[in-house]
């Protein structure tokens, strides 16, 4: 039996041999009551000692999975899981969550989930769990419903307090998603743009890229915020960033696009513009399993 810790109400759920805590609020707060606004989260670079993990979504590989637990301390790790991003999570239906990790022997397994925005600013256990972290998972789904929930609130700043102090905060699809804070919350060719966490700040993600078609997105998303990194990445793919060095793990590719600065036209912003134009004003690099690149070079947090 693995140690957990617990909280809110003694919740415990059995599954695959651990004893896995939950940490959720299930009363939801009255639409009359005000809804905190957002912290004032710093901008500075995130890596202290720490990692940051996107993935494209998909089936993430194992050889990936293999790369996250180990950065989180393996066996003596404690691995907090948020599945906030699926409605699923809502209905208290954690199972596929928990079993997502089942083949790999933490020490803890936690699941930290808030039904609304103002629990996670009045919930002081969901921050003690995250101090006590060594990784965090954040689910695929739907990016918005993490937005709406923990942008802005001290659960974002305990999400890069892990990494500052040596951990690593991964996520897949909505979960890579919500890393940068501008974020891409919806639109096909032309992006829905909304915030997201303050962890990439010199940079807009995308995920699901190569098999969704999201090039054009993506592109028109950096040509409208020029000074921003794009990080398309594709299904079954992972970028590790860390301090020295990002690398791309995985089957697919990592498309990384920034602007070339050698137009003097005006920035294009609508998709309807030729796709040569694209290719005249960026610059675009696609980085392969194994491959490395200096953190410094991929450029994706702000001075």
């Amino acid at each position: 039996m693995v140690a957990a810790l617990c909280f809110v109400g003694q919740l415990h759920q059995q599954a695959i041999g651990q004893e896995v805590s939950l940490v959720s609020l299930a009363n939801p707060i009255a639409a009359a009551n005000k809804i905190r606004p957002m912290q004032s989260i710093g901008t500075a670079t995130l890596q202290a000692e720490g990692t940051l993990l996107l993935c494209g979504g998909g089936t993430i590989p194992k050889v990936v999975r293999d790369r996250f637990y180990q950065s989180g301390k393996g066996a003596q790790g404690t691995l907090v899981v948020i599945p906030t991003a699926s409605e699923q999570s809502d209905r208290g239906d954690f199972a596929r969550f928990i079993e997502y990790w089942s083949e790999f022997r933490w020490q803890n397994v936690e699941i930290l989930h808030m039904d609304n925005r103002e629990a996670s600013f009045r919930d002081d256990s969901a921050l003690r769990l995250l101090e006590q972290a060594t990784a965090v998972w954040i689910a695929g789904g739907d990016q918005s419903r993490l937005a709406e929930r923990y942008a802005g609130t001290p659960i974002e700043s305990g999400l890069k307090a892990l990494i500052h102090r040596g951990g690593i905060v991964g996520g897949t699809s909505a979960g890579a998603a919500i890393a940068s804070d501008s974020m891409i919350s919806g639109g096909y060719c032309e992006p829905t743009m909304s915030r997201g966490f303050t962890m990439l700040t010199k940079a807009i993600v995308d995920q699901h890229f190569s098999q969704k078609g999201r090039s054009m997105r993506l592109r028109t998303a950096i040509c409208q915020s020029p000074e921003r990194t794009g990080i398309g990445i594709d299904e079954s793919t992972g970028l590790f960033i860390s301090p020295q060095k990002s690398k791309v793990v995985g089957e697919g590719s990592v498309f990384v696009y920034k602007m070339n600065g050698k137009s003097n036209s005006a920035p294009i912003e609508s998709p309807s513009q030729s796709f040569l134009d694209f290719e005249s004003v960026m610059d675009t690099t696609q980085l392969l399993n194994g491959d490395e690149i200096a953190t410094l070079d991929l450029d994706v947090f702000a001075n």
